[in-house]
């Protein structure tokens, strides 16, 4: 009886950790030996618990060489391998089981990158360059993560007594690190970064997963079951779209498809923030009122025979008016003053002829000057906010502009996917585009 029980115990585990209940053939022992290798143990989590405290340092000091030894210290992913092992067999518990194992040891290494970046609030040495290296997606990197993704598979199904440790570091350097500057950038209280880190290691892992995938069909690990078709298909037909349309050779549109739902994490993670815009101030100057001058004279000449009165007034008015484009001001109509001068001396009773020609030139002037709108970076970190070369999250950075920095809007505005791009120019000339959320105008917008 004591024997028995340690081997019943032996055979639970045995099935736990394998893919097969009854390992009835070499084929589904080889199978079951090969799921016992991407079964994870205590030092797995150690280790990436340990290598994302290194990652969080690496950013914390702006060090390139502490990030390189936070590579070397990632442990072997099997259960990355694992969940490819059970599309290719299509077995779904065991592919639960892998999922939810390789999530905590993610889990920990972000956690642990977070906790870095929630120390490092006091001395921070966290760059732009660094920031952009980790949120971009490089040609490069996509090729050493498929290829170091391909071989480690295809070496880990044809030695079943070694782990391809390089080679798995070398794929999940393109998924962690950028998983790790989210979680800094978190514990920062950064959130601007977050959505991109998320982003370049969900492309990475793609990579990786249909690079592994080719590596265990070439190996001949393939179990020709109905979900194991069906997965097998999703991954491979998923990853090599992505592929031709992100090097231009087919255009799908899977950037438009999926940035609404980036787009909803980065409203979660940096709430818009309602303050009340600036209240126009508008100053009345009322321009001087018209002005007539009129000037009447009266000359009257008296003859022996028939006496003659000549009046010929003149009426000169002057009117300048200086009108702002915003503010209409009415003025009373003049009242010309007459001063009239009569010298006569008739010893008739004259009949006079009277002739008034009055000549009124007003003169108008309006100046108008166009209004120049300034808008003030507003977000709710201490870092700035990012000036991209076109109105989408996928486009360049060209510059970040730090929090109250001054901008001055062009008044191109772009709706894409549910967010409102605007143009600006800052300070040094340089125009791009950013959100009209993150962005607080001193002017009132026409």
């Amino acid at each position: 009886m004591s024997n028995r029980e340690p081997e019943n115990k032996a055979r639970m585990r045995y099935r736990k950790r394998g893919i097969y209940d009854d390992a009835n053939s070499p084929r589904k022992i080889a199978l079951n030996d090969l799921a016992h290798r991407l079964t994870p143990s205590l030092d797995f989590y150690i280790f990436s618990i340990f290598s994302g405290l290194i990652c969080g340092v690496g950013f914390l000091k702006n060090s390139p060489a502490l990030l390189l030894l936070s590579v070397v210290l990632i442990p072997f992913y099997a259960p990355f391998f694992g969940i490819v092992l059970a599309i290719t067999t299509g077995s779904f518990s065991f592919l639960m089981k892998s999922l939810f194992r390789y999530l905590l040891g993610v889990g920990l290494f972000l956690l642990s990158a977070f906790g870095v970046g929630g120390y490092a609030r006091l001395n921070n040495a966290l760059t732009q360059e660094t920031v952009n290296r980790f949120t971009q997606v490089y040609p490069l990197m996509l090729v050493t993560v498929g290829v170091s993704g391909f071989l480690a598979s295809f070496y880990a199904a044809r030695k079943s007594d070694q782990k391809p440790q390089a080679l798995g570091a070398g794929m999940m350097a393109g998924i962690l690190l950028p998983l790790g500057l989210a979680g800094f950038s978190l514990g920062l209280q950064y959130t601007t970064p977050v959505v991109d880190c998320l982003k370049t290691g969900t492309v990475y892992g793609l990579v990786a997963m249909t690079a592994v995938l080719s590596g265990y069909l070439l190996s001949r690990i393939f179990v020709p079951r109905f979900l194991s078709f069906l997965l097998s298909g999703l991954v491979l037909l998923f990853g090599i779209t992505y592929l031709l349309d992100y090097t231009h050779i087919a255009d799908f549109g899977l950037r438009e498809h999926f940035d609404p739902f980036f787009l909803q994490v980065d409203r979660l993670l940096n709430p818009p923030t309602r303050t009340p815009s600036p209240s126009p101030t508008i100053t009345l100057t009322p321009s001087p009122a018209p002005t007539e001058t009129a000037t009447l004279t009266f000359t009257a000449a008296v003859d022996t025979a028939t006496p003659t009165l000549t009046h010929s007034p003149t009426v000169t008015a002057t009117v300048t008016r200086t009108l702002s484009p915003t503010v209409t001001v009415t003025n009373p109509p003049p009242t010309a003053s007459q001063t009239p001068t009569l010298t006569s001396t008739p010893t008739k009773e004259p009949t006079p002829t009277r002739t008034i020609r009055p000549s009124r030139t007003p003169t108008m002037t309006f100046t108008p000057s166009a209004t120049v709108i300034y808008a003030i970076v507003h977000v709710s970190n201490d870092v700035g906010l990012l000036i991209r070369e076109a109105p989408e999250f996928g486009s360049n950075i060209l510059k970040s502009q730090n929090n109250g920095s001054l901008l001055e809007i062009l008044g191109d505005r772009r709706e894409n996917s549910g967010l409102v791009w605007v143009k600006v120019r800052t300070n040094e000339g340089l125009e791009g585009w950013t959100s009209e959320m993150a962005i607080r105008t001193t002017t009132p917008m026409p």
